[in-house]
């Protein structure tokens, strides 16, 4: 029976969830998540090999991940089996050579190294690179824009307005102003102009006229 080892309960949650169903998505998330993990073994890196290439055979990604698993595990000689098996049946997949690449390199073949890097190199050259986007010209901050101000409304003739005249509001600051004397409300009598004003200062004898 295979040991699994100190294996994160993430890691081995995924396996378990793959060896329920091992579908092709699957099987290249659990390659990923094993060639990432440390702790990664021989033996379970030869299972895996097996098991999937059982399964999925002439699938280029899965392959591609079982290929990377091995190398991360140092089985590079049946790493760069499979790794040329995906690199025939789908020769214009860059992510193939990326890791058969690395392969070669490791494995010592300095020939087949070449030959790897010039097909990525021309991979690369085919490949068209997506076209940035136009940048927006800058605006100053300080500058105003007199294109973009909104423009003043303009009332109507036969539209109301709100504007209160000077005498409205006069009125309303001193509303005494316009009431009657509480005194001649009940009399009926209006404040005479010819009325005359007594003038107190005229009595006092030390406020006499000069002679």
């Amino acid at each position: 029976m295979l040991r699994w080892g100190a294996m994160p309960p993430s890691t081995r949650r995924q396996l378990d969830a793959w060896r329920d169903d091992p579908n092709p998505w699957a099987t290249v998330q659990l390659c990923e998540t094993l060639a990432s993990w440390r702790g990664l073994h021989v033996p379970l890196a030869n299972w895996l090999a097996n098991e999937a290439t059982a399964l999925h055979p002439d699938d280029v990604p899965v392959l591609v991940g079982v290929g990377h698993v091995l190398l991360v595990a140092g089985e590079l000689a049946r790493a760069k089996e499979l790794l040329l098996r995906a690199a025939a049946s789908e020769p214009e997949r860059l992510a193939t050579f990326r890791v058969l690449g690395e392969v070669m390199l490791r494995s010592g073949d300095c020939i087949g190294f070449e030959r790897v890097l010039r097909h990525a190199a021309a991979l690369r050259r085919a490949t068209p690179e997506p076209a940035p986007a136009p940048m927006e010209p800058m605006r100053d901050p300080f500058e105003l824009s007199f294109d973009t101000a909104p423009e003043p409304r303009r009332l109507d003739d036969d539209e109301p307005t709100n504007v209160t005249s000077m005498a409205q509001i006069l009125a309303a600051a001193h509303p005494e102003a316009d009431a009657p004397h509480p005194g001649l409300e009940q009399s009926g009598d209006r404040p005479c102009a010819d009325a005359p004003v007594p003038v107190a200062a005229a009595e006092s004898p030390g406020c006499a006229p000069a002679a």
